[in-house]
C-alpha cells in the first residue's frame, strides 16, 4: 500500500510506528531487501505522558491523540480523581526527549537493515508518527532533507473507496487496508525457515537464499566467510618485514540434511544449520626460519669456505635459533662472529698458529670482541713450517714433493710471464718520452690497487693495471674443482668477465653459480 511495486526500484524505508512496535522495511533494485522490528513505539511515548501528569495508561493515550489532532488545551483526570487541563506546549516538551530517542532509534535500525547506507526517502505509517514534529526528527537523526521523510496518507487511497465516498487519509489507515488486500489478493509473502534450531520468518522476494536466511539472526560476512589471522610484522636488520596470517575455515552450512552455500536457495520450512567460520593461525616465525641467519656466515679456512652459524638479537638480547618472533620485534642477524668465539670453535690444534687476514693471532692475548667479518680469510700453520697446510677434521694434511715441486714451477712460469708483462710496460712508458733514468722500475712498472673481493680487502701488487684475472694471485678462490655451472664476476655490482680492468676501490664479487 504505502511503496508500491513502480517505487522499489528506488532504496526507500517505510516505518510503521505502530503501539508496541515500530516496524520497518526496506526497498531495492524492485523488491524488499530487509525487514526489522523495534520495541519501542507509540506506547513508549503515551508511559511518557503517563508519568508526567500522574495518570492511567488509557488518560495518558487520550491526551496523547488531543495533542496530536492539536487541541490546546487538553482537558484529563489525574489518579487522585482531580480534573485538570494541560496545554499543548506542555506536552510538546514532554515528549520533546521520548520522541528524540525513538527518532534516533529508528534511524540507527533503517541504516542497519540497509547494509550501513544512508536510504533515499523514508516513510512513515501508523499512529505513533503522527505528530506533526516527528519527521522533521526523523529526517535530522538520518541526515536527510526533510522533504524526504513524510507521512503517507490520502495519496496510498487513491483506489480506495468507503461506502460514504468520504476520503480516507489517515496514517494509522495503511496497516489495516493493506492487510486487507493482502488476504483478498492471497499474496502472502512471508515464509519461515528454522536456522540452527530456531523459527525465523522471512520476506520472500523470490531470490531468498542462505545468505538472507543467516542475515536475518544476527550472523554477518565474518560469520561465513573464512577470518584471517593476525599478520606478524617485525624488523631485521633494520628491514620491515611481514608474515601473513593463515585463512580458517569457511562456515559449514547444512539446508534439509544437505551440504549447501550461502546462495543455496530458502523456501518455506526449510531447516539450516550454519557452523561459524573459523580464524586461521595467526603469522608466525622462528629467528632460525629467516633468510638472513639460514643463508650462515663463510669464513675462508685453509684455501676452504667453511660455514658457521650467525648470531641472533632480539630487542638487543641474544636468542637462540628457536625463538618466536612477537610482532613489534627488532632482530639483528650479525654479520660478523666475534674474535673470541670463532677461535674457539676452530680449536686450533697444539704446535699450530692461526693467521688472520695475513696478520698471525697470538692466541694468548687477543682482542676476544674483535669483529670477524665473512670471507675473512684464516690460515692455520705448522709452527716452524712456511707452507700453509689445509687442515681437515682439525688435522694438518701435508703435501707430496711432487705437489710442491709442480706448484713452484708454475709459479715460476706466472713470474716469466710477469716479466714478459712488465718489459712491455716500460718499453710503452719510454715511448710515451718519460725519462726513466735514476727511477726505481717498480716506481715506473707496477702500481698497488686497494679494492675489496667478497667483502675482504685485497691488495693489489706487482703491475701497472690490473684485470679482474688478477685478482686471483691475491685472493683464495678455487678453480680447480667445478662447484658449480659458472663462476660469476661482479664489478661494483655489474656482471663482467676476467678481462675487464679494475681499477682503485672497485667492489669485487668472484663465486660459483
Amino acid at each position: 500500500m504505502a511503496i508500491p511495486e513502480k517505487f522499489r526500484l528506488l532504496n526507500l524505508a517505510l516505518v510503521d510506528i505502530g503501539a508496541g512496535t515500530s516496524d520497518i522495511c526496506i526497498t531495492r533494485e524492485g523488491s524488499i531487501t530487509g525487514y526489522g522490528m523495534l520495541p519501542c513505539a507509540g506506547d513508549y511515548l503515551t508511559e511518557s505522558i503517563m508519568y508526567a501528569l500522574l495518570t492511567d495508561f488509557a488518560t495518558a493515550e487520550q491526551v496523547k491523540l488531543d495533542f496530536s489532532a492539536n487541541v490546546e488545551n487538553i482537558p484529563y483526570t489525574d489518579v487522585m480523581g482531580t480534573k485538570q487541563t494541560v496545554t499543548s506546549s506542555y506536552i510538546k516538551e514532554v515528549l520533546a526527549e521520548p520522541f528524540k530517542k525513538l527518532a534516533h532509534l529508528i534511524s540507527d535500525k533503517i541504516t542497519e537493515l540497509n547494509g550501513g547506507e544512508r536510504v533515499g526517502a523514508v516513510f512513515i505509517v501508523g499512529g505513533g508518527g503522527k505528530n506533526p514534529e516527528f519527521a522533521g526528527l526523523l529526517s535530522e537523526a538520518i541526515g536527510l532533507p526533510e522533504s524526504r521523510v513524510a507521512l503517507r496518507g490520502e495519496e496510498v487511497f487513491t483506489n480506495i473507496v468507503t461506502p460514504d465516498n468520504t476520503p480516507v487519509n489517515d496514517p494509522m489507515m495503511v496497516t489495516p487496508i493493506g492487510i486487507c488486500l493482502n488476504y483478498y489478493e492471497q499474496n502472502n509473502n512471508f515464509i519461515v525457515v528454522k536456522i540452527n534450531g530456531v523459527d525465523i520468518k522471512l520476506y520472500d522476494n523470490g531470490k531468498l537464499n542462505v545468505m538472507d536466511a543467516v542475515l536475518s539472526i544476527g550472523m554477518g560476512n565474518a560469520d561465513i566467510f573464512p577470518k584471517k589471522g593476525k599478520d606478524l610484522t617485525f624488523t631485521v636488520n633494520g628491514n620491515t618485514k611481514t608474515v601473513k596470517g593463515h585463512n580458517g575455515e569457511s562456515a559449514f552450512i547444512m539446508v534439509n540434511g544437505e551440504e549447501a552455500g550461502v546462495i543455496t536457495p530458502v523456501k518455506c520450512n526449510d531447516i539450516i544449520n550454519v557452523k561459524g567460520s573459523t580464524v586461521g593461525e595467526d603469522g608466525h616465525m622462528k629467528a632460525g626460519g629467516l633468510d638472513e641467519y639460514k643463508k650462515g656466515i663463510f669464513f675462508i679456512i685453509n684455501g676452504k669456505q667453511v660455514r658457521f652459524e650467525r648470531k641472533i638479537k632480539v630487542n638487543g638480547r641474544e636468542e637462540g635459533r628457536d625463538y618466536d618472533i612477537l610482532t613489534g620485534d627488532s632482530v639483528e642477524i650479525s654479520d660478523y662472529i666475534n674474535a673470541g668465539e670463532l677461535f674457539k670453535k676452530l680449536d686450533v690444534p697444539e704446535g699450530h698458529k692461526l693467521i688472520l687476514n695475513n696478520r698471525v693471532i697470538d692466541l694468548d692475548n687477543f682482542d676476544p670482541y674483535e669483529k670477524i667479518y665473512e670471507n675473512y680469510i684464516i690460515d692455520i700453520v705448522k709452527n716452524g713450517d712456511n707452507s700453509i697446510s689445509q687442515i681437515v677434521n682439525n688435522k694438518p694434511e701435508t703435501k707430496d714433493k711432487n705437489e710442491e715441486t709442480s706448484a713452484l714451477k708454475d709459479r715460476y712460469e706466472q713470474l716469466v710471464e710477469k716479466t714478459k708483462v712488465l718489459s712491455e710496460e716500460l718499453d710503452k712508458i719510454k715511448s710515451m718520452g718519460v725519462n726513466v733514468e735514476g727511477m726505481k722500475v717498480t716506481e715506473l712498472l707496477s702500481k698497488d690497487v686497494q679494492v675489496t673481493v667478497n667483502n675482504v680487502p685485497v691488495l693489489l701488487q706487482g703491475k701497472h693495471t690490473y684485470t679482474f684475472v688478477d685478482v686471483l694471485d691475491f685472493y683464495p678462490f678455487n678453480t680447480s674443482t667445478l662447484q658449480g655451472t659458472r663462476i660469476v664476476c661482479k664489478r661494483n655490482g655489474a656482471e663482467t668477465d676476467f678481462f675487464s680492468p679494475v681499477a682503485e676501490g672497485d667492489i669485487l664479487e668472484l663465486y660459483w653459480a
